[in-house]
């Protein structure tokens, strides 16, 4: 691993330089930047993880499915999906042809099954249904969702018959490696919330309870959570105990999702928390959406531990680029890279962060980086 003696905008200033791009006469300041070796590989040893944020197959991606195919508004992100040994996405959506919406509700999420099933043709594996629109078809809503999910070979781990079900985590063998995925929910009105004898989504209190008892027995757990404020660029104060919390409780990683637009990400005792992901595949084009990020977990099978985190900017401007997403790099992944990059720095995260040469992936370590490697 190299080091650039210079703060983000001089390690932009001269990537964008290799990549013949114009940049702009601000000044650099004097923090030292790593950039991360490229590529970095995966290895016979790796497990990879892959999670993206809130996703919806209505409006506009239903409307592009149909012109031009189910699988046609994921082929460039398919890759990333499918290679992976374990992928999953926050569904927010129900997923019924028969359910009853909940009219006190401004937006009602249901997406077609048809539609819907392409997730498992580009290799998702998981679906989080720990939100706030799972439960907009009502009970029977919900149970249509679990049972298309489990008919396309998914799992669902966040949303069941009872509270129990609901916070139940999904458990995959992977290469000889056990890992556990949680689903929470923070948002909507207590009747999104499964009881002892009705359907709806896992509370973040119960799961966290669950955290406790199980992840001592696993060899790795991930934490998916919608919660914290819509288009809001910082997580608060309550999310961030929460988070240390759930770490202490034995998460390995934690997963945030429902701003909408991405936000920081912190590092607690070696574990990365992404604060926000936020959307992946979304029908709306509301105004204050940005680009979003995608995280690849990579593991070490025999250490059972993170190795580093990935991340990687998906195309999100739906308004303007329509409902095709794509990975971005160079120029058009810059201004996304330099906003999460103060964002984690106030998080206390700056020296557990490099860069692709390229720009289009930032790496979390889990450790900060040696001073010798700098």
């Amino acid at each position: 691993m190299t080091l650039l003696r210079a703060g983000l905008p001089a390690l932009l200033f001269f990537l964008m330089a290799l990549l013949g791009c114009t940049t702009t006469t601000r000044q650099p300041d004097t923090e030292p930047i790593n950039v991360a070796p490229s590529p970095l590989g995966i290895g016979p040893d790796d497990v990879t993880l892959v999670f993206a944020g809130d996703t919806n197959f209505i409006w506009g991606v239903e409307d592009l499915q149909r012109r031009r195919g189910m699988v046609y508004p994921l082929e460039d992100v398919m890759q990333l999906l499918s290679s992976a040994d374990l992928a999953g996405v926050n569904l927010e959506t129900a997923v019924t042809r028969t359910g009853t919406p909940i009219n006190e509700k401004n937006y009602i999420f249901n997406s077609s099954p048809l539609l819907a099933g392409v997730l498992a043709d580009v290799g998702v594996d998981v679906l989080m249904l720990a939100n706030n629109h799972s439960m907009d078809m009502g009970s029977q809503g919900i149970l249509d969702t679990i049972e298309f999910a489990r008919r396309r070979g998914m799992l669902t781990p966040g949303a069941g018959t009872n509270v129990h079900e609901a916070a139940l985590p999904a458990i995959i063998t992977v290469k000889g490696m056990t890992v556990a995925i949680f689903s929470a929910n923070d948002i909507g009105p207590q009747t999104n919330f499964a009881t002892g004898n009705a359907p709806g989504t896992a509370s973040i209190s119960v799961v966290q309870s669950n955290v406790r008892n199980w992840c001592g027995f696993i060899d790795f757990c991930v934490v998916n959570l919608h919660w914290g404020m819509e288009y809001s660029p910082n997580p608060i104060a309550g999310q961030r105990k929460t988070a240390e919390a759930l770490i202490k409780a034995g998460a390995d990683a934690i997963i945030g999702h429902h701003p909408h637009i991405p936000q920081g990400i912190e590092v607690i005792d070696g574990k990365p928390v992404f604060y926000s992901v936020g959307n992946f595949l979304f029908g709306s084009v509301n105004f204050k959406q940005t680009h979003n990020l995608i995280v690849r977990l990579v593991l070490d099978k025999n250490t059972k531990q993170i190795k580093r985190s990935e991340v990687y900017v998906v195309d999100g401007v739906y308004r303007e680029n329509g409902h095709r997403i794509r990975i971005l790099n160079g120029a058009e992944a810059m201004p996304v890279w330099e906003e999460i990059f103060v964002q984690s720095k106030a998080l206390g995260t700056r020296s557990y962060l490099a860069f692709g040469e390229d720009l289009k992936s930032m790496v979390v370590f889990p450790k900060p980086i040696p001073a010798e490697q700098q």
